[in-house]
């Protein structure tokens, strides 16, 4: 929403580091993530009702997997996601 807000964090651990990206958006339904994490692209309308092609999520993901991270998804309805990922410390 327009009075809402995005809040990005990073944690260090032993074994690497964690980068969340959270939003207080409209969130996802558990069908439109099943969505999103396969390996298909998926688009859908933004906040703004602006269209997306799905690129970024999908470049984001692999660019994570080559070095070594996990994207995870959490999402509620009505109030927001989160978007995390990890990516190891290197040897």
């Amino acid at each position: 929403t327009e009075e809402g807000y995005i809040e990005v964090s990073a944690i260090e651990n032993e074994d690497g580091v964690i980068v969340s990206v959270k939003d207080t958006g409209y969130g996802m339904s558990n069908q439109i993530l099943e969505k999103l994490l396969g390996e298909n692209s998926y688009t859908s309308k933004g906040t703004n009702n602006e269209k997306g092609t799905g690129l970024g999520l999908q470049l984001c993901r692999e660019f994570i997997a080559k070095n070594g991270g996990v994207l995870k998804i959490s999402s509620v309805e009505g109030k927001g996601s989160t978007f995390s990922f990890n990516l190891p410390k290197s040897s």
